[in-house]
């Protein structure tokens, strides 16, 4: 069987990037933001490369995802793609006050993806609107050095990975499954 897709996001995904008031050191500068790295990235990273095709996917510009990638990627020719805002979606939302960045999974089926072999990782479910059903959400990151969310998901995704269809896993309730089957959950 081909390994399934893994979509990944990259703000309060894999790093938190802001241009005031980090809590900790800098691990690297994206122009005038400075960047931290989620805890346990470059683990969960090669855990993912290991096991399933790995894209990124941002609502980023493309030239801020490229340094980006370049810093958490150790090898990011390895990844199928990088994907930036030019690959999303605009809606309008709130009588026309917010712009909404959208994924629309079917971009990538058309690339030769089939969505029940997909999983998108991604803080912002909004943004998979049109395919819920792919999406793995995480808890936002924002500096926290004791946060272990990629630990969790590199658990859950070792057990996810070998479902035929990943859309039946019900990956909305992800931590509860964890809990449940392995008791390896972190809260």
């Amino acid at each position: 069987m081909q390994k399934p897709l893994l979509v990944l996001d990259l703000d309060e995904t894999l790093m938190h990037a802001s241009m005031y008031g980090l809590p900790r050191t800098l691990d690297f500068r994206i122009g005038p933001y400075g960047a931290l790295k989620r805890p346990y990235v470059a683990e969960f990273i090669e855990f993912c490369l290991e096991y399933f095709e790995v894209a990124v996917w941002t609502s980023s510009s493309e030239t801020y995802a490229q340094i980006a990638v370049k810093e958490l990627f150790p090898s990011p020719d390895r990844l199928a793609f990088l994907w930036s805002r030019e690959h999303c979606g605009m809606e309008m939302r709130n009588g026309g006050l917010e712009v909404a960045w959208i994924k629309n999974l079917q971009r990538v089926e058309e690339q030769g993806y089939a969505l029940a072999r997909m999983i998108a990782i991604d803080d912002s479910p909004e943004k998979y609107c049109y395919q819920p059903e792919n999406l793995l959400p995480c808890a936002p990151f924002y500096g926290d050095p004791a946060d272990h969310e990629l630990l969790d998901l590199a658990d859950y995704l070792d057990a996810a990975r070998r479902e035929g269809d990943l859309r039946r896993l019900e990956l909305a309730h992800w931590k509860q499954v964890l809990a449940a089957t392995a008791g390896k959950a972190r809260d």
